[in-house]
């Protein structure tokens, strides 16, 4: 844990990410998972697509911040331009559903494509609106 440790305060994202994983798991450490969201952010700040995706998981659970759909938005998408599929469908349904985001078919299409999702047409009656099928 040491070494880690150790690249982690250098600033090497992978270890921070690591170093992450192991707070919010007691892996080594007492476990913490402000601590884990600590690491999380550093690595994710500097690009690293599983530090990103473990930044969203955390404020869309509350896991070590504040519950908050939007910055888990913010994270997913960060998350999912990166190439990484688990987070681009959670963009997928951020947009599809408008949960910390505008709802908008348009880039929920585009993400669906992404995923391998078939693209809807946008809706053009309130979803409220629509009776059931009998």
């Amino acid at each position: 844990m040491a070494l880690y440790r150790k690249a982690a305060d250098q600033g090497v994202a992978g270890a921070q990410y690591s170093l992450g994983v192991a707070y919010a798991n007691g892996m080594g450490v007492p476990k913490s998972e402000a601590e884990a969201v600590n690491w999380f952010r550093k690595a994710a700040e500097q690009g690293d697509v599983k530090a990103q995706a473990a930044m969203a998981m955390s404020y869309a659970n509350g896991k070590g911040v504040q519950q908050n759909y939007a910055e888990a938005g913010k994270w997913w998408i960060k998350a999912a331009e990166g190439g990484d599929l688990a987070a681009a469908r959670h963009a997928w349904n951020l947009y599809r559903n408008g949960e910390g985001v505008e709802r908008s078919p348009t880039i929920a299409n585009q993400w669906a494509k992404v995923i391998g999702e078939p693209v809807q047409a946008p809706r053009t009656t309130p979803a409220a609106a629509v009776a059931p099928p009998k």
